[in-house]
């Protein structure tokens, strides 16, 4: 976690856009393979970046 933490990576807040959806996506990736993080890792990794609306279901509208 460290280590991810320390390549800065971007937050996503939930946008609709898929565009920047898929920027945030490709940028986490990027993230993953400077860090050579583990599979198992990488889902509690990104979801640690996702703002509260974007982890709540903000980003597919869903409740």
């Amino acid at each position: 976690m460290e280590r991810f933490k320390r390549m800065l990576p971007l937050t996503f807040k939930g946008e609709s856009d898929p565009l920047l959806a898929e920027s945030w996506m490709s940028e986490i990736e990027k993230t993953f393979r400077a860090i050579r993080c583990a599979d198992d890792d990488k889902v509690t990794l990104a979801t640690y970046m996702l703002q509260f609306g974007a982890y709540e279901g903000g980003a597919t509208g869903e409740s």
